[in-house]
């Protein structure tokens, strides 16, 4: 599961979606629950599972800039 929450974030980042706020609320949730919660090693149980429509959400989203115009993302 921190792998797949991994591929997201990095799809987040890549499309651009990062820098709706949005995005980056998932970004850091998903890091949070990496980070303290792991599901690999979390002896407690299994942490709280993304909420799948929120990523979805996004997802449908327009990013905030057209990421096919050749510009990287500082310009």
């Amino acid at each position: 599961m921190d792998y797949k929450l991994w591929i997201i974030s990095l799809k987040i980042h890549k499309l651009g979606k990062f820098y709706l706020a949005e995005g980056r609320s998932l970004v850091v949730a998903f890091s949070r629950s990496m980070n303290t919660q792991r599901y690999i090693t979390n002896t407690a149980g299994s942490s709280i599972a993304p909420i799948q429509s929120d990523i979805n959400n996004l997802f449908s989203k327009t990013p905030p800039f057209d990421i096919n115009n050749g510009l990287n993302h500082f310009e």
